[in-house]
Protein backbone atom coordinates (compact mmCIF):
# COMPACT_ATOMS: atom_id res chain seq x y z
CA UNK A 1 0.00 0.00 0.00
CA UNK A 2 1.36 3.62 -0.74
CA UNK A 3 1.78 6.04 1.88
CA UNK A 4 -0.05 8.98 2.08
CA UNK A 5 1.94 12.41 1.61
CA UNK A 6 1.11 13.10 5.15
CA UNK A 7 3.24 10.00 5.74
CA UNK A 8 6.49 10.34 3.70
CA UNK A 9 9.64 11.74 4.68
CA UNK A 10 8.43 11.74 9.29
CA UNK A 11 10.86 11.79 11.38
CA UNK A 12 11.23 9.22 13.57
CA UNK A 13 8.98 11.00 16.44
CA UNK A 14 6.20 12.11 14.32
CA UNK A 15 3.01 10.69 13.97
CA UNK A 16 1.86 13.06 10.56
CA UNK A 17 2.46 16.12 8.77
CA UNK A 18 0.33 18.61 7.14
CA UNK A 19 0.55 22.19 5.28
CA UNK A 20 4.53 22.34 7.20
CA UNK A 21 2.99 21.07 10.17
CA UNK A 22 3.63 18.39 11.99
CA UNK A 23 1.88 15.72 15.41
CA UNK A 24 4.31 14.22 18.20
CA UNK A 25 3.55 12.64 21.15
CA UNK A 26 3.91 15.54 23.85
CA UNK A 27 6.43 14.43 27.00
CA UNK A 28 5.48 14.70 30.07
CA UNK A 29 7.92 17.98 30.72
CA UNK A 30 5.78 19.80 27.48
CA UNK A 31 2.61 20.10 29.70
CA UNK A 32 3.28 23.53 30.66
CA UNK A 33 2.77 24.44 26.73
CA UNK A 34 0.08 22.44 26.04
CA UNK A 35 -1.58 24.98 29.33
CA UNK A 36 0.08 28.30 27.61
CA UNK A 37 -1.66 26.95 24.38
CA UNK A 38 -5.34 26.68 26.52
CA UNK A 39 -4.77 29.64 28.17
CA UNK A 40 -3.95 31.32 25.05
CA UNK A 41 -7.41 29.79 22.90
CA UNK A 42 -10.20 30.14 25.33
CA UNK A 43 -12.92 29.51 22.80
CA UNK A 44 -12.97 25.88 23.15
CA UNK A 45 -12.83 25.81 26.74
CA UNK A 46 -15.59 28.74 27.32
CA UNK A 47 -17.79 26.68 24.55
CA UNK A 48 -17.91 23.45 26.45
CA UNK A 49 -17.38 24.37 30.52
CA UNK A 50 -18.69 28.13 30.43
CA UNK A 51 -14.82 28.99 31.80
CA UNK A 52 -11.38 29.35 30.44
CA UNK A 53 -9.60 26.99 31.10
CA UNK A 54 -8.38 26.40 35.06
CA UNK A 55 -4.54 25.97 35.85
CA UNK A 56 -4.38 22.05 36.05
CA UNK A 57 -6.39 21.43 32.48
CA UNK A 58 -3.51 20.58 30.27
CA UNK A 59 -2.42 18.03 33.31
CA UNK A 60 -5.88 16.69 33.36
CA UNK A 61 -5.85 15.88 29.91
CA UNK A 62 -2.54 14.55 29.81
CA UNK A 63 -3.03 12.30 32.40
CA UNK A 64 -6.68 11.30 31.59
CA UNK A 65 -7.64 8.08 30.38
CA UNK A 66 -10.91 6.30 29.39
CA UNK A 67 -12.74 4.51 31.96
CA UNK A 68 -12.80 0.51 32.78
CA UNK A 69 -15.85 -0.14 31.06
CA UNK A 70 -14.31 1.28 27.77
CA UNK A 71 -11.21 -1.18 26.77
CA UNK A 72 -8.40 0.42 24.75
CA UNK A 73 -5.03 -0.47 23.77
CA UNK A 74 -3.49 2.45 23.57
CA UNK A 75 -3.95 6.39 24.20
CA UNK A 76 -1.06 9.43 22.68
CA UNK A 77 -1.42 12.63 23.71
CA UNK A 78 -0.03 14.56 20.35
CA UNK A 79 1.14 18.05 19.96
CA UNK A 80 0.52 20.02 16.65
CA UNK A 81 3.36 21.87 15.85
CA UNK A 82 3.96 24.85 12.98
CA UNK A 83 6.79 25.46 10.69
CA UNK A 84 8.79 26.97 13.15
CA UNK A 85 8.33 24.52 16.04
CA UNK A 86 5.14 26.25 17.72
CA UNK A 87 2.70 24.65 19.35
CA UNK A 88 -0.10 25.08 17.69
CA UNK A 89 -2.64 22.82 18.34
CA UNK A 90 -3.51 19.16 20.01
CA UNK A 91 -5.30 15.94 19.42
CA UNK A 92 -5.73 13.14 21.54
CA UNK A 93 -6.45 9.64 20.22
CA UNK A 94 -6.75 6.46 22.04
CA UNK A 95 -6.39 3.42 19.86
CA UNK A 96 -8.97 0.10 19.53
CA UNK A 97 -11.58 1.75 22.41
CA UNK A 98 -13.88 -0.70 23.14
CA UNK A 99 -13.44 -2.82 19.88
CA UNK A 100 -10.72 -3.60 17.71
CA UNK A 101 -10.43 -1.36 15.04
CA UNK A 102 -12.15 1.99 16.66
CA UNK A 103 -9.76 4.96 17.46
CA UNK A 104 -11.01 7.36 19.52
CA UNK A 105 -10.40 11.19 19.05
CA UNK A 106 -10.93 12.70 22.37
CA UNK A 107 -9.81 15.94 21.98
CA UNK A 108 -9.06 17.70 18.42
CA UNK A 109 -7.97 21.66 19.11
CA UNK A 110 -6.39 24.39 17.06
CA UNK A 111 -5.48 27.46 17.49
CA UNK A 112 -8.39 29.97 17.33
CA UNK A 113 -6.15 32.43 14.82
CA UNK A 114 -5.92 29.43 12.61
CA UNK A 115 -9.52 28.80 12.35
CA UNK A 116 -11.17 29.25 8.79
CA UNK A 117 -7.35 28.81 7.08
CA UNK A 118 -7.89 24.77 5.87
CA UNK A 119 -5.26 23.83 8.58
CA UNK A 120 -7.71 21.66 10.71
CA UNK A 121 -9.02 20.07 7.66
CA UNK A 122 -5.41 18.98 6.24
CA UNK A 123 -4.62 18.10 9.98
CA UNK A 124 -7.61 15.83 10.62
CA UNK A 125 -7.14 14.28 7.06
CA UNK A 126 -3.41 13.55 7.99
CA UNK A 127 -4.31 12.03 11.11
CA UNK A 128 -7.14 10.12 9.55
CA UNK A 129 -4.68 8.75 7.30
CA UNK A 130 -2.23 8.00 9.87
CA UNK A 131 -4.96 5.57 11.61
CA UNK A 132 -5.77 3.85 8.02
CA UNK A 133 -2.53 2.68 8.06
CA UNK A 134 -2.02 1.83 11.58
CA UNK A 135 -4.77 -0.57 11.40
CA UNK A 136 -8.23 1.93 12.07
CA UNK A 137 -11.55 1.00 10.51
CA UNK A 138 -13.50 3.38 12.38
CA UNK A 139 -13.12 6.96 13.79
CA UNK A 140 -15.41 7.74 16.92
CA UNK A 141 -15.51 11.32 19.03
CA UNK A 142 -18.19 13.53 20.56
CA UNK A 143 -19.14 16.45 20.19
CA UNK A 144 -20.86 19.16 22.64
CA UNK A 145 -24.33 19.71 21.60
CA UNK A 146 -24.44 23.89 20.80
CA UNK A 147 -20.43 24.00 19.75
CA UNK A 148 -21.76 24.57 16.29
CA UNK A 149 -18.51 25.23 14.36
CA UNK A 150 -17.25 21.91 15.80
CA UNK A 151 -20.68 20.09 14.82
CA UNK A 152 -20.40 21.50 11.21
CA UNK A 153 -17.10 20.35 10.97
CA UNK A 154 -16.97 17.16 11.77
CA UNK A 155 -19.89 16.40 9.75
CA UNK A 156 -18.36 18.06 6.69
CA UNK A 157 -15.41 15.42 7.53
CA UNK A 158 -18.07 12.61 6.57
CA UNK A 159 -19.00 11.84 10.73
CA UNK A 160 -22.51 10.38 11.00
CA UNK A 161 -24.42 10.89 14.49
CA UNK A 162 -25.29 7.53 16.46
CA UNK A 163 -26.79 8.73 19.84
CA UNK A 164 -26.73 11.79 22.07
CA UNK A 165 -24.94 11.04 25.80
CA UNK A 166 -24.76 12.95 29.10
CA UNK A 167 -21.36 14.22 30.06
CA UNK A 168 -20.58 15.62 33.65
CA UNK A 169 -17.31 17.81 33.85
CA UNK A 170 -15.16 18.35 36.65
CA UNK A 171 -17.02 21.69 36.36
CA UNK A 172 -20.30 20.04 37.16
CA UNK A 173 -21.48 21.37 34.13
CA UNK A 174 -23.50 18.80 32.51
CA UNK A 175 -22.85 18.36 28.66
CA UNK A 176 -25.10 16.79 26.13
CA UNK A 177 -22.82 15.00 23.70
CA UNK A 178 -23.43 13.69 20.06
CA UNK A 179 -21.60 10.37 19.57
CA UNK A 180 -20.36 10.56 15.63
CA UNK A 181 -18.82 8.03 13.56
CA UNK A 182 -17.08 7.58 10.55
CA UNK A 183 -16.30 3.95 8.88
CA UNK A 184 -12.49 4.22 6.71
CA UNK A 185 -12.96 0.45 5.65
CA UNK A 186 -16.66 1.26 3.47
CA UNK A 187 -18.57 -1.19 5.97
CA UNK A 188 -21.89 0.72 6.92
CA UNK A 189 -22.36 2.08 10.31
CA UNK A 190 -25.21 -0.67 11.53
CA UNK A 191 -21.60 -2.47 11.37
CA UNK A 192 -20.09 -0.22 13.89
CA UNK A 193 -23.40 -0.57 16.31
CA UNK A 194 -22.84 -4.34 16.21
CA UNK A 195 -19.36 -3.84 17.19
CA UNK A 196 -20.12 -1.44 20.14
CA UNK A 197 -23.33 -1.83 21.79
CA UNK A 198 -22.62 1.11 24.02
CA UNK A 199 -23.33 3.34 21.04
CA UNK A 200 -26.40 2.15 19.60
CA UNK A 201 -29.66 4.95 19.77
CA UNK A 202 -31.41 2.46 22.06
CA UNK A 203 -29.07 2.15 24.65
CA UNK A 204 -28.94 3.58 28.20
CA UNK A 205 -25.69 2.82 29.54
CA UNK A 206 -24.27 5.38 31.91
Amino acid sequence: MTLPDALTGLAPEWRFQARGHHARPLRADEVPLLQALYDANPLYFEVVSGRPAWPGEAQEAFDDRPPPEMPYRDQECLGLFGPDGTLVGVTIVVRDMMAPGVWHVALFLLATGLHGSGLARALYQALEDWAVQGGAQWMRLGVVVGNTRAEHFWAGRGFAPVRLREHILSSDRTNLLRVMVKPLAGQPVPAYLVLVPRDRPETDLP
